[in-house]
């Protein structure tokens, strides 16, 4: 283990249409992945950008280790399993970023 590490924060939930347990139509759940895809992917290439002195290279992570965190406003239990399979779009944003291979 090399000890690096990137830490990513976006604004926005995963859509609750992402959720495996979602019943939305295929087009509306294609259109709230992919914005939220986008989301990641832009705050993922600043975190990137952020992350190298300059004049080197970004090197992705091989075998990376992820830990989500999800932040609300209230106190109402959701299902952790849940959250993490919406979370599907912004794991292909990351590596569309560059982030991991």
């Amino acid at each position: 283990m090399t000890g690096r590490a990137i830490r990513i924060e976006v604004s926005q939930l995963p859509p609750a249409a992402a959720s495996p347990n979602s019943r939305a139509h295929w087009a509306k759940r294609y259109r709230e992945n992919k914005t939220y895809a986008e989301a990641v992917f832009f705050e993922a290439c600043e975190a990137k950008f952020n992350s190298v002195d300059p004049g080197h290279l970004f090197v992705p992570f091989k075998r990376p280790v992820v830990q989500l965190t999800f932040v609300f406003r209230t106190r109402k239990r959701r299902d952790e399993d849940n959250l993490r399979a919406g979370f599907k779009a912004g794991q292909d944003a990351l590596v569309l970023a560059g982030i991991f291979l």
